[in-house]
């Protein structure tokens, strides 16, 4: 499977595919296609927000070894974002 390959193993592509589940099911920390419009306020204010709710609803512990994880799929746009 060339996506473990790419996460480096099995357990880490696993930790990706538990945070990537989280963040596409919740509509806080759902990336949203208005977001590349925002001014910079707005952008800080739902950053914070989905911080906010992450440490509510974090699958996996957040530490120095897991946000990488949170990063792509939050900030990466990779949280199953549907655009049709």
């Amino acid at each position: 499977m060339m996506a473990q390959v790419a996460w480096g193993s099995k357990d880490k592509l696993e930790m990706f595919r538990k945070i990537q589940s989280v963040c596409a099911s919740d509509p806080i920390l759902k990336n949203k296609m208005s977001y590349a419009d925002f001014e910079r306020d707005e952008q800080q204010e739902d950053g914070f927000r989905k911080l906010n709710r992450l440490v509510q609803v974090a699958p996996v512990p957040i530490d120095y070894l897991s946000t990488a994880y949170y990063q792509v799929c939050l900030m990466g746009g990779v949280s199953k974002i549907r655009y049709f």
